[in-house]
């Protein structure tokens, strides 16, 4: 009797589902209505981000390409990417440090193609953001099966149009964020796929481990998916725990392999950098309570910064952010807040499985940068919410339709349309929003600008600021011009010391401001406060050394130089300053000594070629001063036809 009833049964269901399969109709409609979703997303981000092929290369984007050593040798140059920390031919960093092959590779091969091309750079940036969004909206169909794909498309939609994302996508040096993004969301569709299929796909399983690898080495902030696989597999994909965590073993294979290679790289370099308040405010803080609530003010911004992304800036250090106790506000907002996000995701896990995923992949990709279990490089910073927010956006949505109570399998009725217009509105004043900030990363002028108008108590915000108007006081063939710039120059570098004035970079700029607007008191007030922080500082004690030296106080003049030297004997310029010196003080040997350092250490170096065939000179050589001289203005042709501006189309 079961038998037949289970016949009857599957003879009853089956042609209902048969018919809801299979009409040419519904066939036909979900491609072209998906279709129709990736053409918006794709010329949405167009549309904000088209332009930023004109834009220049800004901020940051000299440490990973345009002054990375082993970048400017092109292909040649990947080898070393491998091999070494992926700051230490750029600055000489040693120790713990960022270890992003897959990103400087990518540069490489740019530098190779492009030979430094602004455009092309941005450019590219652009495409792998498309690429990126279109990977997306493909991984949400595969992890929210049940789900109309309109509910991706918004999702996606929202995201692509973040304006917290603009760093990112306007920022050359971002690109380690995006390869790293457009790796991961690769690897976890892969799996999503591969536990889809009745069969397992050896191609298939191969190909996510592999993209998971290449994601840890774009950028470190990857790791923190060997969370998320097993997460995603349990709550979207209908799995055990157990089955779960097994599709997630080859992951966390390889991430332990990524950390074993990793430290081999590392492995025994003594660390030569160490970050300060400055940038992160968190080393001055002082006992837990200081610690544990500033780390939560933090967590608030990071929140506040994705929920209501206005007033955004490059830089968020000190004293932006600044070191509270618990007696301050925000901590204990922000405490209330993920604490809530915490309930909700644990206490609905099994009725609102995507809401709470959404909670918890932003928590736990947020993790690894946000100092709570390590310190890094920033108190708050934009682009880290880069990969987090995708979660929260996800939450958010989903949540808003349930209290909205759309049918998000059907999508169908009054409630879908509202839900449309509300979705719509907030994408299109993201659009708006991000088009105007994306404004602001076209150079480093109007980024610089931007950070002191929305971070105005940043002393590196308002250092960084006050710099680039040197900069262009110093291109400005116009008097009056030049004197505005350095005007502002001053007054934005004295705001940055009233904030910090430990600030060092603040203290020269403050410094080269006075010398260029011809008051030398000042200047050295100003230099000989930085060497007091900071007695091994180079460029304040180089620019003492000249300013003695134009004076004729040659005593003054070798202190300053010589420390400055001392401070660091590999700097080529360090070494042609001394030869100069001893050259005017009729020490003609040393001077050739000196001069002949500065060539071994910088082979493109100019000066130092005529130092060396005056001195000769002077001692009676003749021929070596003949074949200095020739080299001399065979070098400095040279370098002439190097001083080319970087390739702008």
């Amino acid at each position: 009797m079961g038998k037949k009833n289970q016949q009857k049964k599957i003879a009853k269901t089956t042609p209902q589902t048969s018919q809801k399969a299979s009409p040419p109709l519904r066939a036909v409609k979900k491609p072209i209505k998906n279709l129709w979703i990736r053409i918006v997303l794709v010329v949405s981000v167009l549309v904000m981000y088209g332009n930023s092929i004109n834009y220049e290369f800004t901020v940051d984007d000299y440490l990973f390409y345009t002054k990375h050593s082993s970048v400017q040798k092109g292909i040649a140059g990947i080898p070393e990417t491998f091999t070494y920390g992926s700051l230490e031919k750029q600055n000489g960093m040693k120790g713990v440090q960022p270890y992003r092959p897959i990103t400087l590779t990518s540069f490489a091969i740019q530098k190779q193609v492009f030979d430094n091309s602004q455009s092309k750079a941005h450019l590219v940036n652009v495409l792998l953001y498309v690429l990126l969004v279109l990977v997306l909206f493909n991984l949400l169909l595969k992890l929210l099966p049940g789900v109309n794909p309109m509910i991706a498309g918004i999702i996606t939609l929202i995201f692509a149009a973040h304006p917290i994302h603009t760093e990112v996508a306007a920022s050359v040096k971002s690109q380690d964020e995006l390869l790293s993004a457009l790796f991961a969301m690769l690897s976890l569709s892969f799996m999503a796929s591969l536990i889809k299929q009745e069969k397992y796909s050896v191609k298939f399983g191969v190909i996510s481990v592999i993209c998971f690898a290449l994601a840890l080495l774009s950028k470190e902030g990857a790791f923190a998916m060997i969370l998320i696989f097993p997460l995603a597999g349990w709550l979207l994909l209908s799995q055990s725990v157990k089955k779960s965590l097994i599709w997630s073993l080859p992951y966390f294979a390889i991430a332990m392999i990524f950390l074993w290679v990793r430290s081999l790289v590392f492995g025994g370099q003594v660390q030569n950098y160490h970050n300060t308040i400055l940038e992160n405010v968190l080393f001055g803080a002082k006992g837990f309570a200081e610690i544990t609530a500033t780390k939560m003010e933090i967590l608030f911004h990071y929140l506040r910064l994705t929920l209501v992304p206005w007033g955004l800036s490059w830089d968020y250090s000190y004293n932006q952010v600044p070191i509270v106790g618990w007696n301050a506000v925000l901590p204990w907002v922000g405490l209330l807040c993920y604490g809530a996000l915490l309930a909700v995701a644990l206490l609905k896990i099994k009725k609102w499985p995507a809401i709470s995923f959404g909670i918890l992949f932003y928590m736990i990709m947020l993790a690894p940068t946000a100092n709570l279990f390590f310190l890094n490089g920033s108190t708050v910073s934009e682009r880290f919410l880069f990969i987090p927010s995708l979660g929260l956006i996800m939450a958010v949505v989903f949540g808003v339709a349930k209290l909205m109570k759309v049918d998000i399998a059907g999508y169908k009725g009054p409630a879908a349309n509202k839900f449309n217009w509300i979705a719509a509105v907030v994408a299109l004043v993201f659009v708006v929003f991000t088009i105007a900030r994306s404004n602001d990363w076209k150079n480093n002028y109007s980024i610089f600008k931007a950070g002191v108008e929305n971070a105005p108590k940043s002393s590196r915000a308002n250092e960084a600021y006050a710099n680039e108007l040197r900069k262009m006081a110093e291109k400005s063939s116009d008097l009056t011009d030049r004197q505005l710039y350095l005007e502002e120059s001053l007054k934005y570098s004295k705001h940055s010391l009233d904030i910090l004035p430990t600030n060092k970079d603040a203290l020269y700029n403050l410094g080269v401001v006075y010398t260029e607007m011809k008051d030398t008191a000042n200047a050295l007030a100003a230099y000989y406060t930085a060497i007091s922080y900071f007695p091994d500082f180079r460029s304040p004690l180089n620019n003492l050394g000249s300013i003695f030296l134009a004076k004729g106080q040659f005593d003054s003049a070798y202190k300053y130089m010589k420390l400055c030297y001392d401070a660091d004997t590999t700097v080529a310029k360090s070494s042609q300053n001394l030869a100069i010196l001893y050259f005017k003080l009729g020490k003609y040997n040393d001077a050739i000594q000196f001069a002949s350092n500065a060539i071994r250490l910088d082979e493109k170096i100019v000066v130092p070629y005529d130092v060396l065939s005056q001195a000769y000179k002077a001692i009676g050589d003749p021929a070596k001063a003949a074949s200095y001289q020739s080299l001399y203005r065979e070098k400095y042709a040279e370098s002439v036809a190097d001083q080319k501006p970087i390739v702008n189309e």
